[in-house]
């Protein structure tokens, strides 16, 4: 699991652990032997805390062998709070009334359920592209009454860029050589 922290000064401190760290704003919940209900539980979990941005969750299944070749189904969904394009509002209510979006790729050698290929097939392919806005790391609103604030998100002008792109035929490539 990836976790991105990110300390500031706070009126009022923002939720975190027993030990007092802040909590993450970007969380990735890679599932292996988890089943997929869940996985997608956990990842729901993780978004219903205010303080986190997007979950990234990625979901590997049993390999299986056609011919002498090896596959692997995996799916990759992103839960936002800003709609980005092809992200559909949740499903569950709690979320949706929070403006929590999903957005989900099948992305394995092969789809979940079948033998068909799935279309990510090299790198570089903007439909199998993942892209999180850079300033989702930053986002620490003051908290009045237990409420986040509005307020402008700092970005350090030592970072370089305005998005995280995860290409998920790297992803796919690293698990198939990781066999």
């Amino acid at each position: 699991m990836l976790i991105f922290y990110h300390q500031v000064r706070f009126l009022v401190s923002p939720p975190g652990d027993a030990d007092g760290n802040a909590h993450a704003r970007i969380v990735c919940e890679v599932a292996n032997a988890q089943n997929i209900t869940a996985w997608n539980t956990k990842c729901e979990t993780w978004i219903h805390q205010i303080y986190v941005r997007c979950v990234l969750g990625i979901k590997l299944f049993p390999k299986i062998h056609i011919g002498r070749t090896v596959h692997q189904a995996m799916i990759a969904r992103l839960w936002t709070r800003v709609a980005l394009p092809g992200s559909v509002l949740s499903t569950d209510a709690t979320l949706a009334a929070a403006g929590v979006y999903v957005t989900e790729w099948d992305f394995g050698s092969i789809q979940i359920n079948s033998n068909t290929p799935t279309g990510c097939t090299a790198p570089n392919l903007i439909n199998f592209q993942i892209t999180i806005p850079i300033a989702d790391a930053f986002w620490d609103p003051p908290i009045v009454g237990g409420v986040p604030t509005p307020f402008a998100v700092f970005v350090p002008g030592t970072v370089v860029g305005t998005n995280f792109v995860i290409d998920l035929f790297d992803v796919q490539q690293e698990v198939l050589a990781a066999q």
